[in-house]
């Protein structure tokens, strides 16, 4: 009987022993958790395009007397555009010696708008030297990098601070930076274009003589696919 007792007891302090262990386990687990995801800061996984300013320029000999840019000029110029993927967007700046203002600058003028871009002409000091004989396009624009995504900086465990997840919104903000034509939108919002003054005169007229026309009432309107 007391050998029955005895073995009892043993089992039972045993799983109290495993009961204890495990507890401590867990816990510690728990708290580890806790303490790396309160750690954590928003900061480690910033959602934001970051927007660069990059440049290439390309330098071009100008022709003869009389004339703009050579056969071999112009080749070596559509490479160079080429290479670059010259397109929307980019900012065209064209540096020329004063004695190739209406020569060769004008044809690269030519060049850049009949690809839809607005040129800038700036005119350097004429030095005279062979070696500064040439007309410098340097082609600027805006390059986009999106944020990683996705993004599990954020310890998985409870948050006593309750923030969102580090991968939340990361897909958002990088189909933004991607989508965009040009990036330099932004960095700076385009120019407003002219308003309609006629119309806005007309607008306030109606509304000062009570003639503004209501909205439809939304109850009234009929419901895509109602009565199927």
């Amino acid at each position: 009987m007391r050998s029955k007792r005895r073995l009892f007891a043993r089992r039972r302090s045993r799983r109290a022993w495993i009961f204890f262990v495990a507890t401590i386990a867990i816990t510690t687990t728990m708290a580890a958790c806790t303490s790396r995801t309160a750690s954590w800061s928003p900061a480690q996984a910033p959602k934001t395009n970051k927007i660069d300013w990059v440049s290439h320029s390309h330098a071009v000999r100008p022709a003869g007397a009389g004339k703009g840019l050579s056969t071999v000029e112009r080749e070596k110029l559509d490479r160079f555009a080429a290479e670059i993927s010259l397109g929307y967007g980019d900012q065209v700046v064209i540096k020329t010696p004063r004695r190739h203002r209406n020569r060769a600058a004008a044809a690269l003028v030519r060049y850049f708008r009949a690809r839809r871009l607005d040129p800038k002409l700036q005119v350097v000091a004429d030095t005279g030297r062979p070696a500064d004989d040439t007309v410098m396009v340097t082609i600027g624009r805006y390059v986009v990098t999106p944020p990683k995504c996705p993004d599990w900086s954020k310890p998985a465990g409870s948050d006593p601070n309750n923030r969102v997840g580090s991968n939340f919104g990361c897909a958002t903000v990088s189909n933004l930076g991607l989508m965009l034509a040009d990036p330099g939108d932004l960095v700076r919002g385009r120019p407003k274009g002219p308003g309609d003054g006629v119309a806005a005169a007309r607008l306030v007229r109606k509304y000062r003589e009570g003639k503004v026309t209501e909205p439809a009432d939304v109850s009234a309107t009929t419901s895509i696919g109602a009565g199927r």
